[in-house]
């Protein structure tokens, strides 16, 4: 008998018990006993059905959590710059995709661990996709976030500098806006929009983890390979 059936029979169950009880004091045969008996049995009627309601609530909650589980998501955060980056970056080895419009912070932060990385770990291919500095919604882009024009585009030039003569390293330009942010290390995935109304830096941030039929990670993973088939090599 599934969980469902079981469920349904229970429900039959306090609706016979809390209208036997209401019928009892409505219609009372033997006098104030069987109002007795009916106020019992409307009381346990109550219970039954707060029983009910609760069951209900916990098999939605639980079932909203799977759904959460089965997308691979693992954790939300409200900023991009999030420690668990540092300790994957020391170890990553086989994948590295990330988006942005210049890259400056991440080359700030990593490009010393990921030149090692490329180093020790022969496997490792790292794909590199900026917004092309020249295009109007970098240009725009740039101004919104208060940098001097030309920042996106020496920037863009000095990662491509730095990781030039590593073998596995592609880096391309994206023709159009970038609406989201994707940074793929190994078999993780942050990812997120990229907000108007503020610098990238300082906008949610959604982890994946790839399992399953973890439709979350692969949707972005799809939404990254779309944008690189788009893109020009530099």
């Amino acid at each position: 008998m599934t969980t469902r059936t079981k469920l349904r029979i229970y429900t039959l169950v306090v609706a016979i018990v809390l209208l036997g009880g209401i019928c009892l004091i409505l219609f009372p045969a033997t006098g104030e006993v069987s109002k007795s008996i009916g106020t019992s049995l409307v009381a346990s009627g109550i219970v039954g059905c707060l029983d009910l309601a609760y069951r209900r609530i916990i098999d939605e909650n639980a079932s909203r959590a799977d759904e959460i589980l089965n997308s691979g998501l693992t954790a939300i955060y409200n900023r991009r710059d999030i420690d668990a980056y540092h300790q994957l970056m020391s170890s990553v080895s086989s994948r590295l995709d990330i988006t942005g419009y210049s890259l400056r912070n991440f080359y700030d932060s990593f490009n010393h661990v990921l030149r090692e990385r490329l180093r020790n770990s022969p496997r490792l291919r790292v794909r590199f996709l900026v917004v092309d500095p020249t295009s109007p919604h970098s240009i725009e882009r740039e101004a919104l976030e208060g940098h001097a024009p030309g920042t996106f585009a020496n920037s863009i030039e000095l990662l491509k500098q730095t990781f030039k003569d590593f073998e596995g390293v592609e880096a391309r330009a994206y023709p159009g806006g970038l609406t989201t942010m994707v940074f793929r290390i190994d078999e993780r995935m942050f990812v997120g929009p990229q907000f108007l109304s503020a610098a990238s830096k300082a906008t949610v941030t959604l982890e994946a983890d790839r399992h399953g039929d973890s439709w979350l990670f692969q949707a972005y993973e799809r939404e990254f390979e779309a944008m690189w088939s788009k893109a020009s090599t530099i």
